[in-house]
């Protein structure tokens, strides 16, 4: 059985963004940028002007979610965004409909209810990639959580251009499309990247396990087409992990 997590609770080419530092709905005053909401949260204004193809966002209308802060704060029932472009929070704020970018350095997790789907807990983690000399921080979805963990990083990037005739001009806009990343967890915090969904990539992230790992994935039939696929997989390999 699959263990189960509870919880409850631009510039670029193209493509532009402004961000306003505000302080209540002043975008002009200096000082903290606290908006005028309780509990506090820090946090500046966000206008974005799109001029790509394809979507920043892991979701294009706005999601009902709840956010944790680090100090214990619980933002409940409030309409959120993630924009996996630049890894943040976009929160919308409910006295104003003022789209606002929540301070990462506040924010321990939050909770994002799609309508008809499952939940999807992120949490604001520093992981430390194998191949980075730094440590990463992101904000990650929480898919398995054991000895070793799942988390995946719902990032979008750039992949390309489209050109489009506009009379004598011809403008070029950016593609950007979904290409998540999926980390594999260790007890020391080491980020291990599966960099394809096979079971032979994955088996690869085990070295001294992965004769056991092929064989434990072959016999439950499992093989890693899709994210559920790689969820089960985990789960085996924790707990074979586990037995050893």
């Amino acid at each position: 059985m699959i263990p189960k997590i509870h919880m409850g609770f631009f510039r670029f080419l193209g493509l532009t963004w402004t961000l306003l530092a505000v302080t209540g709905l002043h975008a002009s005053e200096p000082g903290p940028k606290i908006l005028d909401f309780k509990p506090r949260i820090s946090g500046e204004l966000f206008i974005t002007t799109m001029r790509a193809d394809g979507s920043p966002y892991l979701h294009d209308n706005w999601v009902k979610g709840d956010l944790v802060l680090k100090d214990g704060s619980v933002i409940t029932q409030q309409d959120f965004r993630y924009n996996g472009y630049l890894d943040a929070l976009i929160w919308r704020q409910p006295n104003t409909l003022q789209s606002v970018r929540a301070d990462k350095d506040l924010v321990k997790q939050f909770m994002l209810y799609p309508p008809g789907a499952d939940t999807m807990v992120f949490q604001n983690i520093t992981i430390r990639p194998w191949y980075e000399t730094s440590p990463l921080n992101i904000y990650a979805e929480i898919r398995y959580q054991g000895d070793i963990s799942l988390v995946i990083h719902r990032r979008i990037r750039q992949t390309g251009e489209t050109l489009e005739s506009r009379g004598a001009r011809i403008i070029s806009r950016p593609r950007i499309e979904p290409d998540p990343v999926y980390y594999i967890l260790m007890p020391d915090n080491e980020a291990r990247e599966l960099r394809r969904l096979n079971r032979r990539a994955l088996s690869r992230l085990f070295p001294d396990n992965s004769a056991a790992i092929r064989s434990a994935l072959r016999r439950e039939g499992i093989r890693i087409d899709n994210e559920a696929d790689l969820l089960h997989a985990v789960a085996v390999i924790d707990q074979l992990l586990q037995e050893d």
